[in-house]
C-alpha cells in the first residue's frame, strides 16, 4: 500500500490503517527521537524514547489527525514524519516545566533536632590551619 493511500485510510478512520502505519514507522521514528535526545544531551533510555514517540504519534492522532492532514506529499512520508517527530521532541524540552519549591515542608535536612544546620556544616568542614 502507497504512503498516500495509508494516510487517507488513517485519516478515514480505519483502525488497520494506524496499525499499519505504526508497524512501518515506528521503529524509524524511535531511531529519530533517540538521536535527537542525544544531541540535547539528554537521556535515551528506551522507555524515555517510548514517550516522546508515544508523544509524538498522540500529536498525529488529536482533533481528528488535523497534523497528519498537514502532509500534503510534497516530501516523502517518512521524511515528513522525521520532521514532526525532531519537533515533537524539542517542543517537549522547550515547554516551561514547574519551578522547584525550596519551602521547608519539601524537604528535610538530616541534622539532628539538638544542631543547626550551621552547626552541623562547621562540624564536617575540614579544620582550616591557622
Amino acid at each position: 500500500m502507497q504512503d498516500a493511500e495509508l494516510v487517507r485510510l488513517c485519516l478515514s478512520g480505519k483502525e488497520t490503517a494506524w496499525t499499519e502505519l505504526l508497524k512501518r514507522y515506528s521503529p524509524f521514528l524511535a531511531a529519530v527521537v533517540g538521536h535527537t535526545l542525544r544531541r540535547l544531551g539528554q537521556k535515551a533510555d528506551s522507555a524515555t524514547v517510548d514517550d516522546r514517540l508515544a508523544e509524538t504519534w498522540l500529536e498525529l492522532l488529536k482533533d481528528n489527525g488535523r497534523a497528519l492532514k498537514g502532509w500534503t506529499g510534497k516530501a516523502s512520508l517518512k521524511t515528513w514524519l522525521h520532521v514532526v517527530a525532531y519537533r515533537r521532541t524539542l517542543k517537549y524540552f522547550d515547554r516551561p516545566r514547574p519551578e522547584p519549591s525550596l519551602d521547608d515542608s519539601d524537604f528535610q535536612l538530616a541534622v539532628p533536632a539538638s544542631q543547626t544546620p550551621f552547626q552541623a556544616a562547621a562540624r564536617r568542614a575540614p579544620a582550616v590551619a591557622a
